[in-house]
């Protein structure tokens, strides 16, 4: 799978800014360089929105893709019309989007607001004392990898179904074809995403056997075609075609409002996620039937790709949303006979040994070297943890005497090195040399 997050090495310093921040420790620090692990990255976004130097970009589409299709049909997530200062008409920003060439809009707060409506009707079936509880929600994709990865006993926890926009964009081609009587591969389906993890998840869909989104246009660049034209929107049309409740599914706690009556909570921000899951997995959230996870702050809001403070976009979307009806969609029939699929979200294997035996006696080196390190977390050595130094030596990636306390330590008792070798230069800081 390739993911959505690229690093540019020429704007890249090697100041392990981004080893910090990084859930799943996908980054390292080698010759003034980082260096994803793809076996790690869930695409969550946090060094692109931490790195001093811009290094990081997220890979999207641009608005040439439009000239590939007959008809286009925008997506966008709610939180793009967040962004927007003194915006008091939400369909200012439909209208926008067909100016700049779109043909119709479908907001994926439609998909949001059926999925409500068939979550609801199916409250006894997912939040009952003979399910497995708590119910993990997986419209947020980098949450639902993070699990995959790093907490796979709570994997049959998480709900099997379509995330917002992808419910969005299967109504929004089946109406298309209907209205225009065009094939289904001539309209094209356009994400308006505010995160790497959703751009990723349009590329490789999970459990759907092809794409359902044919391109995706990141928040930050279509806010910026959008200033102008709708300048000169005087009288929108209603394009929104949903309620508040579909409009909200993107900020925290936006979920939790499908069951007022049920123990439903909302946890983001990527420390507040880790600590939940930690908890979660050792038994010690044993109240709680329904819970909502964002790695961003203020969920979506907080997506690397928009634009505002993720709390003043909150706020202004309260304001906005507040005037209207409370919910106007029903998720129709045919929809439904396709959400009752036999999918499990599968575990993510970042082992690299080709036997359990072999897994077992890296475990073993990484646990030894372990005991022997400082663990002051410096980041000297180019990993963000000792734990995830002691890993990497122990698969073979690093050497123990990259530890900066080794390097020390080999200095001070004197050993001697070639004069043109970084031998004692922390792996972050070497020069890589040409043979």
């Amino acid at each position: 799978m390739s993911h959505s997050i690229q690093l540019n090495e020429s704007r890249c310093v090697g100041c392990t800014t981004c080893i910090k921040v990084c859930p799943t420790e996908a980054i390292r620090i080698s010759y003034g360089k980082a260096v994803i692990y793809d076996r790690r990255c869930i695409d969550c976004g946090r060094c692109v929105s931490t790195c001093p130097h811009h290094a990081y970009s997220v890979r999207s589409d641009s608005f040439d893709q439009l000239e590939k299709y007959k008809y286009n049909i925008a997506l966008p997530d709610s939180t793009l019309y967040g962004q927007f200062k003194n915006l008091d008409d939400l369909n200012l920003v439909n209208e926008g989007l067909i100016l700049l060439g779109f043909d119709d809009v479908y907001p994926c707060a439609i998909g949001a607001e059926m999925l409500s409506d068939y979550y609801q009707g199916m409250e006894e079936e997912y939040l009952s004392a003979d399910e497995i509880l708590p119910r993990i929600s997986s419209e947020c994709p980098a949450t639902a990898r993070f699990i995959a990865m790093e907490y796979q006993d709570l994997i049959p926890n998480v709900v099997e179904k379509l995330c917002s926009f992808e419910v969005t964009a299967m109504v929004a081609r089946k109406e298309a074809v209907e209205k225009t009587g065009l094939k289904p591969e001539e309209i094209g389906i356009g994400l308006i995403s505010p995160c790497p993890a959703k751009n990723t998840r349009v590329y490789h869909p999970l459990g759907l056997e092809e794409r359902v989104v044919d391109y995706v246009l990141p928040i930050n660049d279509v806010y910026v075609h959008l200033l102008n034209p709708m300048k000169t929107i005087e009288q929108p049309r209603d394009l929104l075609r949903c309620g508040k409740k579909g409009m909200v599914w993107g900020r925290t706690g936006g979920q939790t409002d499908m069951f007022p009556t049920r123990e439903a909570l909302a946890v983001d921000s990527t420390k507040s996620v880790r600590t939940f899951l930690g908890e979660l997995e050792d038994d010690k959230v044993s109240e709680a039937e329904f819970v909502e996870l964002g790695l961003c702050t203020q969920s979506c809001f907080g997506g690397c790709l928009t634009v505002e403070n993720p709390y003043t976009a909150k706020l202004r979307m309260r304001r906005i949303v507040a005037p209207l009806p409370e919910e106007r969609l029903k998720m129709p029939q045919w929809l439904r006979e396709k959400l009752d699929w036999d999918y499990e979200l599968e575990e993510i294997d970042t082992e690299i040994a080709d036997s359990i035996s072999q897994a077992l006696q890296i475990e073993a080196a990484a646990v030894r070297l372990l005991k022997t390190l400082p663990k002051f977390d410096c980041g000297n050595c180019g990993a963000p943890t000792c734990r995830a130094f002691a890993r990497d030596v122990a698969e073979g990636f690093a050497d123990e005497g990259d530890c900066i306390f080794n390097i020390i330590r080999a200095m001070r008792e004197g050993r001697s090195h070639e004069e043109e070798s970084d031998e004692f230069v922390p792996p972050p800081f070497r020069q890589r040399r040409n043979p």
